[in-house]
């Protein structure tokens, strides 16, 4: 009976793991990222196709106010889905994710 035990990594190729899992981690956190801007999209073609937007002007909205409650409404699902994201990763402590307040100003 033969039992083979690999032996431990170095601190090179341990740094190498580190890096190529980190570089995965990030692949993986930005494909499904991309699905979120995307989803905005079907609204704006339902918006076109029934004439929403020209119904609200032509009914006396303000170009103004009709503009900026879009820009509200994006920055505030961008913000949740941020605020998402973050506590994802603030939950599973990824090094590689979350750091402390000199990593975050980028003075570490």
């Amino acid at each position: 009976r033969v039992h083979n035990h690999p032996l431990p990594l170095t601190a090179a190729q341990s740094a190498q793991v580190q890096v190529v899992l980190a570089f995965l981690a990030g692949i993986f956190v930005l494909i499904p990222l991309s699905y979120a801007p995307a989803a905005v999209a079907p609204l704006i073609v339902k918006e076109r196709n029934s004439k929403a937007k020209h119904l609200q002007l032509v009914s006396g909205t303000n170009p103004v106010v009709y503009w900026l409650a879009h820009y509200l409404w994006d920055a505030g699902m961008s913000s949740l889905v941020s605020l998402g994201v973050m506590a994802v990763f603030g939950l599973y402590g990824e090094p590689g994710f979350v750091g402390n307040a000199a990593q975050a100003g980028a003075t570490a």
